[in-house]
C-alpha cells in the first residue's frame, strides 16, 4: 500500500491508501484488496475492511464481500457482508462463509444463511447445471474436486443434464430439509 501506520496497543499495522495483500506460495497466488487492510502478524491473520475482494488464480476463483479475514496459520478464508465466491465453475453465496484451504488447493467451504448457488459440470458438452438454495451449504474437496455436498433446511435442488441428455431439455428438482450427495453415489434426501 502507499500507507501504513502501525498500531502498538493492537501489535498490528493498518494499510489505508491502495493496501493489497499478495501471497505467494511454490507457484501458488492469493491477491486481497480491500478498502483498509489490518496485518495480525502475532496471530498470522490479515482483516480486509470495506470492499473486500479476494482472487485465487490458481483456482480461479474471485471472492468479494464487505469484510473479509484471511488466516495464514490455519489457511482460512472468512467472508461477512454479502460474499459472493465466483468461479469458471459457477458462483456461490450467502450471508456467510468460510473456505479452507490446504496446499494450493480448496478443501472445504462453508456458507452459513441464505446458502444459494449455481454450479457447472463443465466436464460435459453442454456441461450439466445445479442451482441449489439452503440455509446451510457445506462443500468438500478432494484433489480440487467436489467430494460431497451437505445442504440443510429448507433445500430446493434442481438438476439440469449435460450432455447427451442437454437435448432433451429435462430437469429435476428436488426439496425437503436436508441433502447429502457424495460424489460417488446418488444424493439422499431426507
Amino acid at each position: 500500500g502507499r500507507y501504513a501506520m502501525y498500531d502498538s496497543d493492537r501489535g498490528s499495522i493498518f494499510v489505508t491508501s491502495e493496501p493489497m495483500l499478495r501471497r505467494l506460495e511454490e507457484g501458488d497466488s492469493l491477491i486481497i484488496t480491500a478498502d483498509r487492510l489490518e496485518f495480525l502478524p502475532d496471530s498470522d491473520r490479515a482483516e480486509a475492511q470495506g470492499n473486500a475482494v479476494l482472487r485465487y488464480p490458481s483456482e480461479d476463483i474471485i471472492a468479494v464481500s464487505e469484510f473479509l479475514v484471511f488466516s495464514g496459520r490455519d489457511e482460512s478464508v472468512e467472508m461477512l457482508g454479502g460474499p459472493v465466491v465466483t468461479s469458471t465453475d459457477g458462483e456461490l453465496s450467502g450471508n456467510w462463509i468460510r473456505a479452507e484451504l490446504a496446499e494450493g488447493e480448496i478443501r472445504s467451504i462453508r456458507i452459513e444463511g441464505a446458502a444459494d448457488g449455481h454450479l457447472l459440470d463443465s466436464q460435459e458438452t453442454p456441461p450439466s447445471e445445479t442451482w441449489f438454495s439452503s440455509e446451510k451449504a457445506f462443500f468438500s474437496f478432494s484433489g480440487g474436486e467436489p467430494d460431497s455436498i451437505d445442504l440443510e433446511n429448507s433445500v430446493t435442488l434442481v438438476y439440469r443434464a449435460g450432455g447427451e441428455a442437454a437435448g432433451r431439455e429435462e430437469s429435476n428438482t428436488v426439496s425437503g430439509q436436508h441433502l447429502l450427495a457424495h460424489a460417488q453415489s446418488c444424493p439422499h434426501v431426507v
